[in-house]
């Protein structure tokens, strides 16, 4: 058998896979790290193209790899597609390719060579920097699909995000994206002398299907971008954008597509002015459902004016507003935070402030998705932000908009202004006036961000300026201090469970109940921020406080009288105090299959850390990019943390399961059923006096042998380190 050589340049690489072929030998080269990923959906060609078994998977990944001299764009064999999603493959990998093969479309007279990735070797990690790779050559320079920034292989013509098929990668929008220069109208009018406004399209929309007429309108709101890629079609540019248009004369829904809605989807924002020209109209597919218009902007005609690329390839222009006369202005719906009370639920508003706390990235699944997308998750994120009404935040779940850039940088202290966002406070499910309220905020597919710096405000728009809302909380903000105590990342879950079994089942009464036997691969099936919420039914099986310490203690702690382990962890102490419940799985525990391990590292991702805008990275909150990598050197401080390791014993199946609990606060009447019921999240604690610890553990024995509705949060942090929090548990 021939000696295996090993190929030290990508250059050489389609070489040495076809030697290694013809001897029949492995395949066997030189470290390359990988400095970029992109992602796309599979369409008909993509099979026929590299004889990717598609069976299982509809998206596809390519990487670029690099050497010292070029970068080389490969195609990786679906069956790593694991690698990807689980943030093991990811960019600044170093890697050794040990299997390949060679596909060509022959069909295609102009195509090159494409080489898949089927056995890969992750050896080390390298700091990528975009500066540096994107100097590199490309390798061969003649491939036009790696230079144009397309897919290797089917008909596509876009990446999108490798975490969401919900939005486009940002490579593709900066490589299509239109210049968004305003021109004067004044200088151009003379070329468009057929011009009429929204109420003339949709009374007459029948004589316009011959001529050309040119409508000058104002962006007044702008849906998140639609995705319809279906791996059965072979759609190059399969997206839509609406938007809501507007002019004295009333409002209506433009659709982009395409190609059309990529290009303008950074471009245009609310307020834009645009001339259109060359559009199709049609009656409206959604009529008024697709707004919540109301009567701002006067009336709403269910008409859509479609905006193609091309047959006929639409006109789309934008202009200044200063050369306009007559353009409606933007309408604001702004609400403090003392006011959200009295707002019902639905209503959409708009509401400014600093940003307090900002949450750790999460992906929830999408209702819909489509049967082997790796990516069909939400993303979103919780905001806290402080206005000058109330010194209770302002709490929102934000689902990424359009504007990712800005969700994927927002820190605390910035000034935010966020529109279209809906009020939740489940006004519903109250039974009495004294109730405890959980209000919060909601995205919307309409839902637009604009973030300040403290020294940027003076800049801000005039008209937002003018809003009574704005100005105040301006003038409030300028008083306040500069250093904000600001907070980001940790577990963090809006809003808490009822606390009784009955209204839990009214509010959730289609939750699914998990059986014990699954229990071990639904957590294995969970993905790179992942978040989900399972419900299992239960018996309790042990329970133990953990406190763990600042530094070593000088002297023993309350808690250490009676403690039966420490354990010094570096600067830090663990302090353990546990109480076994069930003593027929303490007896035969080692019998057992475990899901859930706790150590110290992932207890302390769940509590949130002081953001220092000169020492700290948001980086271990946000998800990675997909063309450069950074190293988050600074190191978080240990802080003081009291919480409950809880086991749980599966009722048919010989496993148990182990999850956390945080505590704040402990007092002499508090018992075990106040610690699984009561939903709280983690907060830095004082010291807790042992005797009211032991209470809780002694209370134990009056729920033995009782049965328990357990909801539990999981979140993935990354491979192998699966956070499992006890949320409540309500007795059956």
């Amino acid at each position: 058998m021939a000696e295996n050589l090993i190929c030290q340049e990508l250059k050489y690489l389609e070489r040495a896979i076809k030697t290694s072929n013809l001897n029949q030998t492995d395949l066997k080269t030189d470290q390359f790290n990988v400095i970029s990923i992109n992602r796309y959906i599979i369409d008909p060609a993509f099979t026929g193209q590299t004889d990717i078994d598609t069976t299982t998977h509809t998206d596809a990944f390519d990487i670029t790899l690099s050497d010292q001299n070029n970068k080389l764009k490969v195609i990786i064999d679906s069956s790593l597609n694991y690698l990807i999603q689980n943030h093991l493959l990811h960019v600044g990998s170093a890697v050794i390719l040990n299997e390949c093969s060679l596909k060509y479309d022959e069909a295609d007279l102009d195509s090159e060579c494409l080489i898949i990735v089927q056995g890969i070797e992750i050896v080390d990690e390298v700091e990528v920097c975009e500066d540096q790779t994107r100097d590199l050559e490309w390798w061969p320079d003649t491939n036009l699909k790696q230079r144009e920034n397309i897919p290797l292989a089917s008909n596509r013509r876009y990446y999108v995000d490798v975490w969401t098929t919900g939005h486009v990668d940002k490579t593709t929008l900066l490589s299509c994206s239109v210049p968004d220069e305003e021109e004067d109208f004044r200088e151009i009018s003379q070329d468009y002398n057929l011009l009429c406004g929204i109420k003339d399209v949709y009374k007459k929309w029948k004589s316009f299907q011959g001529t050309k007429p040119a409508i000058i309108v104002k962006v007044l709101k702008i849906s998140r971008l639609y995705h319809y890629g279906k791996p059965i079609k072979s759609d190059k540019w399969p997206f839509q954008l609406h938007i809501l248009i507007g002019d004295e004369t009333g409002c209506c829904t433009a659709v982009l597509w395409n190609v059309l809605a990529v290009r303008y989807l950074n471009v245009l924002k609310e307020g834009t002015c645009l001339l259109l020209q060359n559009f199709k109209i049609k009656r409206s597919f959604h009529g008024a459902s697709r707004f919540n218009v109301g009567r701002d902007y006067g009336e709403l005609f269910e008409v859509d004016v479609n905006l193609n690329p091309q047959n006929p390839a639409s006109v789309v222009k934008i202009l200044q507003e200063s050369s306009l006369d007559n353009i409606p202005p933007l309408q604001y719906n702004f609400i403090t935070r003392s006011q959200l009370r009295s707002v019902c639920d639905g209503v959409m508003c708009d509401v400014v402030g600093y940003i307090q706390f900002v949450g750790r990235v999460e992906r929830e699944k999408m209702k819909n998705r489509i049967e082997g997308d790796g990516g069909c998750y939400w993303i979103y994120r919780w905001l806290h932000i402080i206005d000058h009404s109330s010194n209770k935040p302002i709490i929102i779940q934000l689902y990424k908009p359009n504007q990712s850039d800005i969700f994927d940088t927002v820190k605390p202290g910035q000034v935010v202004i966020c529109r279209h966002l809906r009020v939740m406070q489940y006004l519903h499910t109250l039974e009495h006036s004294r109730q405890a309220r959980h209000l919060y905020l909601s995205s919307s597919s309409e839902t637009q961000m604009v973030v300040y710096r403290r020294e940027d405000l003076p800049r801000m728009d005039d008209r937002l300026q003018n809003e009574d809302v704005v100005r105040e909380f301006n003038d409030w903000f300028y008083q306040t201090q500069d250093d904000i105590d600001g907070k980001y990342g940790g577990y963090f879950i809006y809003p808490p469970l009822p606390n009784t079994l009955q209204t839990f089942k009214q509010l959730h009464p289609d939750i699914e109940i998990i059986n014990s036997g699954l229990w071990e691969k639904t957590v294995c099936n969970m993905v790179y921020k992942h978040h989900r919420r399972i419900y299992i039914q239960a018996l309790l099986a042990h329970i133990k406080f953990i406190r763990i310490n600042e530094s070593v203690p000088s002297s023993p702690s309350k808690i250490g009288k009676n403690s039966n382990n420490k354990e010094s962890m570096g600067k830090n102490v663990q302090e353990k105090e546990e109480q076994i419940v069930n003593g027929e799985w303490a007896k035969s525990r080692d019998t057992f299959k475990h899901v859930g391990v706790t150590d110290q590292h992932q207890i302390q991702q769940m509590f949130p850390l002081s953001y220092d805008p000169d020492n700290n990275s948001l980086s271990r909150i946000n998800l990675p990019s997909n063309t450069y990598n950074h190293t988050d050197i600074s190191c978080p401080e240990y802080c003081k943390v009291n919480y409950f390791e809880i086991t749980w014993l599966g009722l048919n199946s010989k496993v148990d399961l182990t999850s956390v609990k945080v505590c704040n606060s402990l007092n002499k009447d508090t018992s075990i059923s106040d610690i699984l019921i009561g939903c709280r999240q983690p907060v830095i604690s004082d010291e807790f006096c042992y005797e009211d610890v032991t209470s809780v553990l002694n209370s134990t024995a009056t729920v033995k042998d009782t049965r328990y509705l357990v909801v539990l949060d999981l979140y993935c942090h990354d491979f192998n380190n699966i956070e499992i929090v006890l949320n409540g548990a309500f007795p059956v």
